[in-house]
């Protein structure tokens, strides 16, 4: 035995003991410590709550899963008050009468969308039409859990854009405005990403100009915001990078809104950056950069042809110029040629 600190305890008797008792004792011990213990006894009531625990976690679990997978699955909505409501949120959105084929694919996760196939959207005075085989639509979440479908992003893929306008001096620059005028109609607009566009620029009896491989995003606009748009496209077969940011005419109300536009590409570079100076014009002035290696393919590249291309191969022009939406005008503009004929 052992005392409360550990130590062996005396036994007096332990001496008297002969060596078989102590043996005896010994295998008495051994066998104690071997012996079976009594397993403690588990009532049924623990058994079958533990049983009814289990149960319900594996069904909902597997209640869990099949609503993520259901939410990550595409769901094909019939033209009903949904397929309706959600041409609907498309036309107010964009400010375009919208059609599609019939069909919708519908997402929850991992953020709300939809897929419309064939979509058609055109605007009201027929200048401008949209057509593209596949639209995809982020939805707000907020609005949703309310009973709103509201858009937060437009994903046009392979999208043909036609602008129906009137050859005239202004060649591809007056019939742009259709397209202005979409933009600025609308007081939003959410954020519009254009995947292999194409744009065909068209009078009553050919096409004027096209524009190709367009991988531009124009950025979610509200009230006065400037329209952003940022990307790529090929015009007449050159490849150029595009960066803007234009106030809209319409929502013009005060001096001081700035503006910038650049271009670049392989055979020309242009800048400019200016600000609308009164709040009475829609004219904007600013300074302008161009500089071309190039200066008979840019100007092919514009559809002009000049005698200056016949004596000097690179041009260089800055100084400042006002454009107030239908003319442009150059108060003061330095010119530098250089070439070796």
């Amino acid at each position: 035995m052992r005392n409360g600190e550990g130590r062996p305890e005396h036994d007096p008797a332990r001496k008297d003991q002969t060596l078989p008792d102590r043996l005896w004792t010994c295998m008495g011990k051994l066998a104690r410590s071997i012996s079976p213990v009594t397993k403690p006894t588990v009532t049924r009531t623990a058994v079958t709550r533990t049983a009814v625990t289990r149960r319900s976690a594996f069904l909902l679990g597997g209640l869990l899963a099949a609503i993520i997978a259901m939410g990550f699955m595409p769901w094909h909505v019939a033209r009903t008050t949904l397929d309706r409501r959600i041409l609907a949120a498309v036309q107010n959105t964009t400010g375009m009468n919208t059609s599609a084929a019939p069909g919708i694919h519908l997402a929850l996760l991992p953020l709300p969308r939809v897929v419309v196939t064939d979509a058609v959207l055109t605007h009201a005075d027929g200048g401008l039409t949209v057509t593209t085989p596949r639209m995809r639509a982020d939805v707000r979440i907020l609005p949703l859990l309310g009973g709103h479908i509201e858009l937060d992003t437009i994903d046009m893929f392979a999208p043909q854009i036609t602008l129906q306008g009137e050859r005239d001096a202004a060649s591809v620059v007056g019939m742009l405005a259709p397209l202005g005028a979409v933009l600025a109609g609308a007081p939003t607009a959410p954020r519009l990403v254009i995947r292999q566009g194409s744009l065909f620029l068209r009078d009553a009896l050919s096409t004027v100009s096209t524009i190709r491989d367009m991988n531009l995003v124009i950025a979610a606009r509200d009230g006065d915001d400037p329209v952003a748009i940022a990307g790529s496209l090929r015009w007449r077969g050159e490849l150029a990078e595009i960066n803007a940011e234009w106030p809209m005419p319409q929502t013009m109300k005060a001096s001081g809104q700035r503006a910038s536009a650049s271009i670049r590409s392989t055979i020309l570079t242009a800048r400019f950056v200016g600000e609308r100076m009164s709040a009475s014009s829609r004219a904007i002035t600013g300074s302008v950069e161009f500089d071309t290696p190039a200066l008979g393919q840019a100007l092919a590249l514009a559809g002009e042809t000049s005698l200056l291309a016949a004596v000097a191969d690179r041009l260089r022009a800055s100084g400042t110029i006002s454009w107030n939406g239908q003319e442009l005008t150059a108060p003061m503009l330095s010119l530098n040629l250089d070439g070796d004929r």
